[in-house]
């Protein structure tokens, strides 16, 4: 009977553990993603948002269809026709889709070694600067690395 308990209070630790890592994980994508103005390829994400909104498909103004990151093109055309185009808007999905890849990590991690092993990785990834900075990028590299995990 104690090793159960023991057992269900060790579960709830690691599920408030992952939840805080998680909750910080979002933090740290979203704090402030709208403050700086697009740089070099996020131009190719907007392009092809701007195109999906206004005609469908991810074309950009050369008539070219931008097939390279088409299944991100869509996903960040939602909260752009909801928030609007804006920086934070376009980059809003790639930061959700960062955040997400620290519960798969735990998962994964969960599956193949033990908890505290599957909570280190997990915090690494929510507080790795190069996992922040690809997340708060209006490009599909998020999207990648998360359907990667899953």
């Amino acid at each position: 009977m104690k090793a159960v308990r023991g057992e269900r209070l060790v579960a709830a630790a690691v599920a408030v553990v992952l939840a805080l890592l998680c909750g910080l994980a979002i933090y740290l994508r979203f704090a402030r993603l709208g403050s700086l103005s697009l740089r070099a390829d996020e131009g190719f994400s907007f392009l092809a948002v701007r195109g999906i909104l206004e005609q469908g498909l991810p074309q950009l103004p050369s008539r070219l269809v931008y097939w390279k990151s088409v299944l991100y093109s869509y996903v960040a055309a939602v909260p752009v026709s909801v928030l609007g185009m804006s920086e934070f808007a376009l980059r809003a999905s790639a930061a959700f889709l960062s955040a997400c890849a620290v519960p798969v990590v735990y998962l994964i991690g969960r599956r193949t070694t033990s908890r505290p092993a599957a909570l280190l990785a997990s915090g690494l990834v929510c507080l790795s600067v190069w996992q922040m900075h690809l997340g708060r990028e209006a490009r599909y590299y998020s999207q990648f690395q998360l359907l990667y995990l899953l």
